[in-house]
């Protein structure tokens, strides 16, 4: 994959062919959801993150990294499947949750160097990966 995320870029790798989130110089293998996949790019692509009411706002971008990460995805079963993933994080806890879940899977490497920053905090109202959270403070 391309982008701010390949070769020896500082940013993780997000393996969609094994679901993984990938820190390469580290030989780190997180695996994650498609959600939290989702979710995770999103962050690392948008270093002011999202508050929940964005999510609408930012619903081509999100609508864009779910068809990357289910390529062979029909327009219509994609459409819906965004559609009620968006609902649900608008309307329940659900986008809190995808977070937290994100945060467990990476915290047994939080003793590794520098791999607190790539955690999701909430500044405000905000979901941001730690690493761009100082600009937010």
């Amino acid at each position: 994959m391309g982008g701010p995320n390949a070769g020896s870029s500082p940013f993780p790798e997000l393996n969609i062919d094994s679901k993984h989130l990938t820190f390469r110089n580290l030989g780190i293998h997180v695996p994650l959801s498609e959600k939290e996949r989702v979710l995770y790019k999103f962050l690392i692509e948008n270093p002011k993150g999202i508050s929940k009411e964005e999510l609408v706002e930012f619903r081509p971008e999100l609508r864009d990294l779910f068809a990357e990460m289910n390529p062979s995805l029909e327009k219509s079963t994609l459409k819906t499947r965004v559609r009620a993933q968006l609902d649900c994080w608008l309307y329940t806890d659900s986008l809190r949750e995808t977070v937290s879940q994100i945060n467990l899977r990476l915290m047994p490497f939080d003793p590794m160097s520098g791999m607190r920053n790539w955690r999701i905090s909430m500044i405000g109202d905000r979901f941001v990966l730690n690493r761009f959270a100082q600009s937010h403070i």
